[in-house]
């Protein structure tokens, strides 16, 4: 009875170990994810102001109201990206710096 019991665990144990390695991987896609859609939204936040303040276009009021709106996105894509990072900042520095 008790082999039955240490064999039951084991096999438990083994599937636990491999969903937590399942769910970390798909973690670290949602991070990277997050990661790259900020990115694209920074590029867009900034291509806005470069625009905005070309000869034609500068003081035009809806070019400045895309500029806040893209601005307020990227605020609230931070906060996910806070919850969702696995990496600080340092850490994403030395990656770089090695490669």
């Amino acid at each position: 009875m008790i082999l039955f019991f240490l064999i039951l665990s084991i096999i438990l144990n083994i599937f636990f170990v491999w969903y937590i390695i399942k769910l970390l991987k798909e973690l670290i896609f949602i991070s990277e994810s997050v990661d790259s859609i900020l990115s694209e939204l920074h590029d867009f936040s900034g291509h806005l102001k470069g625009l905005h303040e070309m000869e034609a276009f500068y003081g035009d009021e809806t070019l400045q109201s895309l500029i806040r709106h893209s601005e307020d996105t990227v605020d609230e894509i931070e906060k996910f990206e806070y919850m969702f990072s696995f990496t600080s900042d340092e850490e994403e520095e030395e990656i770089g710096q090695e490669d």
